[in-house]
Parts: structure tokens; C-alpha cells; sequence
């Protein structure tokens, strides 16, 4: 995840976005390698106005995701959907990452077609869900 992590901040510059589909909420919160890390770079992520738009599924917990990063905006999809796998999509990359604690494991792919691909599905779903207020969240 570390890896990751620098490489989202290697790539994004002032005022950038990115993109996660498959938000995993209180399972991410509960990694305990993960989790610091997470903190850590979204002070940065602030500092830059770096935003994030996520895609998750119903019935999942982002209060402490909500308080850590301040330019997030979260839209849910149908609960039925929610699986171990994010896509971030970032730059011309999109990461894979399986939140398994048992075997975090995360692949990223450096190109810009399929970058583009994912941020044309993602934009698709984003407007198919319905916004997560902050204040609401469960």
C-alpha cells in the first residue's frame, strides 16, 4: 500500500483528482498497516487540493474516511456489488488493490487508454449513485 501511496503523490499534482471505484470503508479503516499510511497522505492530498470522488456500495461506514480527508465526495451504489477489489484510477494509471488483511495485494498498470477506459466507467456509475452526506454517514 505504501507504494501506492507514493506513487499517488508522485503523480498528482496541485488541484488534481482521482477516482476509487469500490470504496471498502470501516474494512479499510480496520487495516491496521494501511490505515497510517492513509492518514498521513491525505494531509498532503489537503495541502495540494488534491480531491477524491468514490464509488462504494450501501451499507458501508466512511465517518472516519470523511473526517481524515476533507475534499472527498462519496456516491453509493446497491450494497449487492461490494467486493474485496478497489480500482483507483489516477493520472494514466489505474490500481487494482485486493483489501484482503490477509493478503493486501496491489497491481498498478501505467497507460493511458486504460486509465481513460476506467475514468469513462467510472464517470458512467458515478452518475447512477446516489451522494453519501457527511454528515449521514452510518
Amino acid at each position: 500500500f505504501g507504494v501506492l501511496i507514493s506513487d499517488l503523490l508522485d503523480t498528482l499534482k496541485k488541484d488534481n483528482e482521482y477516482l476509487i471505484l469500490g470504496g471498502q470503508g470501516e474494512i479499510f479503516e480496520r487495516l491496521e498497516e494501511v490505515w497510517p499510511l492513509y492518514e498521513k497522505a491525505v494531509k498532503t492530498f489537503a495541502k495540494r487540493h488534491i480531491s477524491l470522488r468514490m464509488i462504494a456500495f450501501a451499507g458501508q461506514n466512511f465517518t472516519r474516511q470523511f473526517q481524515a480527508q476533507p475534499l472527498l465526495e462519496i456516491k453509493e451504489l446497491p450494497g449487492e456489488y461490494v467486493g474485496p477489489v478497489a480500482t483507483v484510477i489516477y493520472g494514466d494509471k489505474v490500481a487494482l488493490e485486493v483489501m484482503d488483511p490477509d493478503n493486501i495485494s496491489i497491481v498498478i498498470i501505467e497507460n493511458r487508454k486504460i486509465a481513460q477506459a476506467y475514468r469513462q466507467q467510472f464517470e458512467a456509475l458515478w452518475h447512477l449513485g446516489i451522494l453519501l452526506e457527511k454528515s449521514s454517514s452510518k
